[in-house]
């Protein structure tokens, strides 16, 4: 992109949606070259990288699209295996709906207090279900009155569970709990949950490098915030079609100042401008006007 055709002859900083960058006399903040230190990467923006989440990452990705060997031998090299062993029990446990060992195992599973009670409840709702499907229903309403009725933070929801037991079928019980059933997918549901509930650290979550794909993909910048030597802060919609020229949307104005650090929320909808010796502010850019200015005097010393 021609920058001095774009009318960025003047700025001092700019920054896209999605990525911040920050330049100040045409010189990059981003340090040259990443680096490796103590079992973490370091990126350009200088974000730590832990080995281990990298190469479990590359392993998930490898088996998903059919290179089993690859990730093997990546293991095998790493001596990072893609689950731990406790792991591989848990996910096995709820496969073969062997409910006592995945509540033994819950307790490793590296869940915060509030996760492990909602794990444990989910647990014994798939079982209580599975046993009705069964037609077992004797101990379908043990396991409501000693393991769910107990602790269930809802009422509701246990008044719900207790009326499916007057469904003369199984599919009549299914359909009104909304459920899938073992055949329909229910275990995977539930092992999806339990992810949801875990730390991407512990348990890399299904197709785990898609999502960050898809998330980096959906944030490229299609708008370019400049700060200005006339002290405003320039926002541009720029694009990727060729031959096609940034086009100011609008201007923000309030520093007393040139600009010289911008940076975007993680939604977008937010700008913090800062003329490093005045006046930080946050700008709304849905509605073009200032949120919050705090003098620099009033910041904390670093």
């Amino acid at each position: 992109m021609d920058q001095k055709a774009a009318g960025w002859g003047g700025d001092t900083s700019t920054a896209v949606n999605g990525k911040t960058e920050i330049r100040t006399n045409g010189s990059s903040t981003h340090s040259n070259g990443n680096k490796v230190k103590d079992g973490r990467l370091k990126t350009e923006s200088g974000f730590d990288v832990k080995k281990d989440e990298l190469v479990r990452l590359m392993v998930q990705s490898m088996k998903a699209i059919g290179c089993s060997r690859s990730a093997k031998t990546l293991e095998e090299e790493s001596g990072i295996l893609l689950e731990k062993q406790c792991v591989k029990s848990f996910r096995r446990g709820i496969e073969d709906g062997d409910w006592k060992k995945v509540r033994d195992l819950l307790p490793s599973m590296s869940l915060s207090k509030k996760d492990l009670d909602e794990a444990n409840m989910l647990v014994h709702e798939e079982e209580f279900l599975e046993l009705l499907e069964q037609g077992k229903t004797t101990e379908a309403l043990e396991t409501l009155r000693r393991n769910i009725a107990p602790s269930h933070p809802s009422k509701n929801r246990i008044n719900k569970l207790s009326s499916l037991v007057i469904y003369p079928t199984s599919e009549a019980m299914r359909m009104a709990a909304n459920w899938e059933g073992v055949k329909g997918g229910s275990r995977t549901k539930l092992l999806n949950k339990m992810q949801r509930l875990m730390d991407p650290s512990f348990v890399v979550p299904q197709f785990r490098l898609l999502t960050l794909i898809d998330q980096a993909l959906s944030r490229q910048g299609d708008r370019v915030a400049s700060a200005s030597k006339d002290k405003s802060v320039i926002i541009w919609e720029v694009g990727c079609a060729p031959n096609r020229s940034p086009r100011v949307m609008f201007r923000l104005h309030g520093h007393s100042k040139p600009p010289s650090f911008l940076s975007w929320s993680s939604n977008d909808k937010l700008l913090l401008s800062s003329d490093n010796t005045s006046c930080f502010k946050v700008w709304d850019l849905e509605t073009q006007k200032c949120l919050l200015a705090v003098p620099a005097r009033e910041l904390p010393d670093r």
